[in-house]
């Protein structure tokens, strides 16, 4: 029989497969269970739900309202949660610390599923808000977004291929959308998040990608401050 896992290590993992699951993104509601699949070894069932309202009490988690219908399905009744900004960070520190890379492993999700992680059904619509060009999260997506595109466009090989030439200039065309005052948070999460995500899935070089998912993670800590 597969050998029970310890609980302290299931509770460390059940976030970092959550982050896994929904792709890093807070728009995104999941079952902790769904979390909890994705985990390697046996555990017992009971521990998915103590776990997760622990998360929920440490603000990692954070539970969708019982009438918000757009997550359930009939007769559904299991909590869904979403990933908060500081439970996205804390999965990033408990996968280093599992010697584990938070965005290969969403990478090689996508890519066994064959489709994006994140929610497409529903991405909220605004709302439209002010760009503070002094804030810090903002400096810190224009910082990684440009190295993205400097990088890519170093990139002999992406660039000799028209697939990567076309992904290069999605991500620039979606950087545009942060050169105005004020945004629609929901454009700039239809557009440039799924560009850089689209971009990862083609480069093969490990530097590019490490600098792509710095970028993927600037802009879901960005979009959260709305």
């Amino acid at each position: 029989m597969e050998k029970l896992i310890s609980f302290p290590d299931f509770e460390a993992t059940l976030l970092v497969k959550f982050a896994v699951r929904v792709g890093g993104d807070f728009e995104l509601a999941i079952k902790a269970s769904e979390a909890a699949s994705l985990i390697a070894g046996r555990f017992r069932r009971s521990w998915i739900d103590v776990c997760a309202e622990e998360l929920q009490q440490q603000k990692l988690l954070t539970p969708i309202s019982s009438f918000d219908q757009r997550y359930r399905q009939d007769g559904d009744n299991e909590t869904l949660y979403k990933l908060t900004p500081e439970g996205l960070r804390s999965a990033i520190e408990r996968s280093e610390a599992l010697g584990q890379d938070l965005w290969a492993e969403i990478e090689d999700l996508e890519l066994q599923s064959g489709a994006e992680t994140s929610a497409v059904d529903f991405v909220p619509e605004g709302p439209v808000v002010q760009i503070d060009r002094t804030a810090q999260l903002f400096l810190d997506l224009e910082r990684e977004i440009r190295d993205t595109i400097k990088h890519a466009q170093l990139n002999n090989e992406l660039m000799s291929e028209i697939g990567g030439q076309r992904r290069v200039k999605e991500v620039e065309a979606g950087r545009v959308l942060l050169e105005a005052d004020s945004i629609d948070a929901g454009l700039v999460h239809r557009t440039l998040l799924p560009a850089l995500r689209g971009l990862l899935k083609v480069v093969s070089d490990e530097i590019l990608k490490s600098v792509i998912r710095k970028a993927i993670e600037a802009l879901l800590l960005f979009l959260a401050m709305r």
